[in-house]
């Protein structure tokens, strides 16, 4: 960066100039560019380097590749060699016409055609799939453009015997690039199609592509013998701009057993290179990738020999990870999306600790001076603008993390733009943690390894089940495993204010009942975080905004009890009573506070004493009746941390009826 844009940088973000020197000073990776390559020298992992591919050249897929090929037939609707108007190797179901050429092909993304799909009609595209390997994963890309969105109407692919919604698509006016790994059913299915019923709005398809994820060009190669014992892992991966978790083995067994393993993230074509030698003798390697939790691709394992390697080290650690570990706080937010300095002392004193603000260096300060933790959006903000910023905003107590993307998922930001936004800030010291929102949770397997916190924010009231938010939860844990952390970031708005939405469908804000249970399915499903969406909005309904703060009272109260973090064993509901989609409707968590987090009793908030604590939900909006097994006190009583009334347990369990939407929380005890 040039002194004059640096300049101007400063005068736009209204920053101080010069910088300190101490707000200069922050730990950095080492970089060393050359025509295709990237070497990262990482301070902390003295024996290994890591080679990968610039950023640029991982932004766009390759068009050919000779060993990942397009397994799609007429990918860019270019070819029609019979001139009926419609596309070689694609079928349209119903049929129509030649002469409605014009309302199916239109100017595609990079050519002249692309498969239209008009509105107000119900139609269907398909192909047939060559080279299919059952049981492998494969990486399905295309580009849409959609003339406009309504909620409800989703277009969807089908592939290998699944349908797959494209329900996250909801900006429209331009080209997004959707992204799908889908693994090849065993009976070897074939049809790839794209439908929709009866669209509100026009859509285009185009250039579309299906590719095997695997892994070639392996080096060491097979018997290759390695000088100096200091072997260079490199590989190919399928072009992508998804973020993978990739995993090498090196180990003296052919069967890989007792293995040193080599933890990385990252797309495209990388390598590792280990800078201790190794012993002499033969050695095994295989790479795997994961998406989430899920393997999608490995390779065979490679052989190769040391002749001249240590003759006197014997071992090497047993677990290297490249990448930086991810940022983690015990901290518990209790937040306002969107906050304005203007109502910070007003959000400190109601309960609240934290705030979403934007990228505002001036805002920041007006959350440090009132005592609030800062969650600082950069998602608006290039990257030159953000790194000059960021540069001083790391130096405030009162920054929380960085907020990296809203809903990356429904405008057709990539995985590996988020990656790139996390990896620098990565860069400054102190280091804080990175999020984004999701609204389709079903999209966190490709977003989730890319931060360090993932944020859902289903909006269920008043048409969707208030259980949106636990669904959401769990969904994002079952890809992504039970240590990456989650925050919630709750309705609390009316969508009957909100200019896209039905009106015929009048929205409402949620009832004090229904923000409480929102915020406590949240909390009884492991979030570590609650954000409530959005200030401007809450502040519309003076009633409504007093509900809001009267339960951030009540959450800043038992905060002991949300940081609390002990994994204990959880008490078994007996006999539940189910809602519609079969799901029990009581939901609970027992948790434990030890003398080291359970501060004095803040003024005008009960006592949390270090005890075992149940808290206990009903979704459903008539009462039912909980009846629990295996509590850790297995006699005594339950009493209420409001109200200090009591219910009798026993080795039978515990029993009580709540109210609708109600919620409990219960220190368990022989005494009061």
């Amino acid at each position: 960066m040039t002194l004059r844009h640096e300049k101007h940088l400063r005068k736009k973000l209204q920053l101080p100039s010069p910088l300190l020197s101490s707000q200069n000073q922050y730990v950095r990776f080492i970089f060393w560019r050359r025509p295709g390559l990237l070497l990262i020298g990482l301070p902390l992992l003295f024996f290994i380097t890591l080679l990968a591919d610039t950023a640029s050249s991982l932004s766009h897929d390759k068009t050919v590749s000779p060993f990942f090929p397009n397994l799609v037939p007429n990918p860019g609707f270019e070819t029609d060699v019979d001139k009926d108007g419609k596309p070689d190797g694609w079928h349209q179901v119903p049929a129509m016409k030649p002469s409605h050429g014009k309302t199916e092909i239109q100017k595609g993304l990079k050519g002249e055609r692309s498969l239209v799909i008009a509105s107000g009609g119900s139609v269907t595209w398909k192909t047939r799939l060559k080279n299919i390997k059952p049981g492998r994963h494969y990486l399905l890309t295309f580009w849409v453009k959609r003339e406009g969105w309504k909620d409800g109407e989703y277009p969807f692919v089908h592939i290998f015997g699944r349908k797959i919604l494209l329900n996250e698509l909801f900006s429209w006016g331009g080209w997004r690039k959707v992204r799908r790994v889908v693994q090849a059913r065993e009976e070897n299915e074939t049809l790839l199609a794209f439908s929709a019923n009866k669209l509100a709005h026009g859509l285009a398809i185009d250039q579309v592509k299906l590719r095997e994820l695997a892994f070639t060009n392996l080096q060491p190669a097979e018997k290759k013998t390695v000088p100096k014992g200091r072997p260079t892992f490199t590989w190919s991966f399928t072009p992508s701009e998804l973020v993978f978790r990739l995993k090498i083995k090196l180990s003296t067994s052919p069967a890989l057993l007792n293995p040193t393993v080599i933890e990385l993230m990252s797309p495209g074509k990388l390598g590792v290179r280990l800078l201790r030698q190794l012993p002499e003798g033969e050695w095994y390697w295989n790479i795997r990738s994961f998406l989430g939790v899920e393997e999608v691709a490995h390779s065979d394992i490679k052989s190769f020999r040391v002749l001249d390697g240590n003759k006197t080290s014997k071992t090497i650690p047993k677990s290297i990870r490249v990448d930086p570990p991810n940022q983690r706080t015990s901290f518990f937010p209790i937040g306002m999306f969107d906050a304005r300095p203007s109502g910070f002392a007003e959000l400190k004193a109601a309960g609240f600790n934290s705030v979403l603000i934007g990228d505002s260096l001036k805002t920041l300060k007006a959350a440090n001076r009132n005592g609030l933790k800062a969650i600082f959006s950069h998602k608006n903000m290039n990257g030159a603008e953000f790194n000059l910023l960021a540069r001083i905003a790391s130096q405030f107590p009162a920054l929380l993390g960085w907020y990296i993307e809203d809903e990356a998922e429904g405008r057709g930001v990539p995985p590996s733009a988020i990656w790139r936004k996390t990896a620098s800030t990565r860069n400054l010291t102190p280091p804080h943690p990175t999020g984004l929102a999701l609204l389709r949770s079903n999209q966190a397997r490709y977003y989730g390894d890319a931060v360090d916190v993932v944020m859902v924010d289903p909006y269920p009231v008043p048409t969707q089940p208030l259980t949106w938010v636990s669904d959401s939860i769990e969904n994002v844990r079952r890809q992504l495993g039970p240590n990456k952390q989650i925050w919630a970031i709750i309705q609390a708005f009316s969508w009957g204010l909100e200019r896209h939405y039905p009106k015929d469908k009048p929205g409402r804000f949620p009832t004090l009942a229904e923000e409480r249970a929102m915020t406590y399915l949240a909390i009884i499903h492991g979030a570590r975080g609650i954000i409530y969406f959005a200030d401007e909005h809450a502040r519309r309904s003076a009633g409504h905004w007093a509900n809001l703060k009267k339960l951030a009272g009540e959450l800043n109260c038992i905060y002991p009890l949300l940081a609390a973090n002990e994994k204990i064993p959880q008490p078994t509901l007996v006999s539940p009573e189910m809602d519609s989609r079969g799901k029990p409707t009581i939901h609970f968590l027992e948790k434990k506070l030890t003398a080291n987090n359970s501060p004095p009793a803040k003024k005008g908030c009960p006592p949390l004493p270090p005890e075992n604590y149940l808290i206990a939900l009903n979704t459903r909006d008539k009462p039912t009746t909980m009846r629990l097994q295996g509590l850790t006190t297995q006699e005594g009583h339950a009493f209420d941390i409001f109200t200090s009334k009591k219910i009798k347990h026993h080795r039978n369990g515990l029993q009580k009826t709540l109210k609708p939407y109600g919620v409990g929380i219960w220190r368990l005890g022989r005494s009061q």
